[in-house]
């Protein structure tokens, strides 16, 4: 398999280490783990041997380094490193180049991947299982910029999803007239078809549970998000693009979903497979089992001829409020 950001094409497969490990760790416990990260030096490679352990408590990266799991999805479980995280896993914060891979995680209802004002991160080769259906509304992976940090983009590709679904704000929530949350990121180029984008390819999404009538975004943005949503296979869900919905939440900028696999569960009808209310972008080469309800690109266009949504104080789009 191969992963595609922008023009850069690399090969993925499991074993994709490009270089020796660093260091390995005495096993999966998160105060090992933790030391290792600590010691590290930007560049260098920490792997994780097979075996289990619980996290209570997340593990925060603020350096360029490599956390490599024993195996991917594919390898048999007694292969695997399997993480019990009920509070999140790592926070990846303000750093370039972070990459974690070849994990199996079982999260809790708070438990998830967070990524904050970081770039060319890549989070790949991972199961990633929410503990239970009823807690599928929660995010497996939250990005967004923090206070001023920079704009978050990198590439997430080739784990499993199970109940676990991806949302991604552009920039920090904001209260206007001084700020608005998402502005800063449609005053910059748009960028079509460039690398500045969250890159979300080759996954597997399961949320497949007809006893909860299960009907989610899978993958999900706002705040002038930028996403790139390719060749993935989402099993009872959606795509959704935010619009400006608050005072301080302007709507996603970028959107490209194509080569995309849609499979809607009988029992678990989800309504549309696509859902966009803001921003600019392509849906294309996308394919559908036709069991949705509707089988059609649900375009809401908010503002352009409603006063009254989603937030009446702002009125219609027409050059006359501070949110134009």
């Amino acid at each position: 398999t191969q992963a595609r950001q922008g023009t850069v094409i690399r090969n993925t497969a499991d074993s994709d280490n490009q270089k020796t490990c660093t260091t390995t760790t005495a096993d999966a416990a998160r105060t090992t783990v933790n030391t290792a990260i600590t010691n590290a030096v930007a560049g260098d490679m920490i792997c994780v041997p097979a075996g289990s352990a619980t996290w209570t408590t997340a593990i925060s990266i603020t350096k360029r380094v490599s956390v490599i799991g024993a195996a991917g999805p594919s390898a048999p479980l007694a292969a695997q490193t399997v993480i019990t995280a009920t509070a999140g896993n790592f926070t990846i914060d303000n750093t370039v180049g972070v990459r974690i891979a070849q994990f199996r995680w079982v999260l809790g209802a708070s438990g998830s991947f967070t990524i904050t004002d970081s770039q060319d991160f890549r989070i790949d080769h991972n199961t990633i299982i929410r503990d239970t259906a009823a807690n599928h509304t929660n995010e497996a992976i939250i990005i967004y910029e923090s206070n001023g940090g920079g704009e978050p983009y990198g590439l997430i590709d080739n784990n499993s999803f199970t109940y676990g679904r991806i949302e991604y704000f552009g920039e920090n929530f904001s209260t206007p007239p001084n700020s608005y949350g998402g502005g800063r990121r449609w005053d910059d180029p748009l960028a079509l078809g460039g690398s500045r984008a969250v890159y979300i390819e080759d996954n597997l999404f399961n949320n497949d549970d007809p006893a909860t009538s299960l009907n989610m975004a899978m993958v999900d943005g706002n705040l002038g998000c930028r996403y790139v949503g390719r060749f993935n296979t989402i099993l009872g869900g959606r795509w959704a693009v935010h619009s400006l919905q608050a005072d301080n939440q302007r709507g996603c900028m970028l959107w490209e979903i194509y080569n995309n696999t849609m499979i809607n569960p009988p029992g678990n009808p989800n309504y549309r497979p696509w859902f966009i209310r803001a921003g600019t972008g392509m849906v294309f080469h996308n394919t559908t089992d036709g069991n949705f309800t509707f089988e059609t690109i649900d375009i809401d266009n908010v503002r352009t001829c409603d006063n009254t949504i989603p937030v009446p104080s702002l009125g219609k789009c027409d050059g006359t409020s501070f949110a134009d």
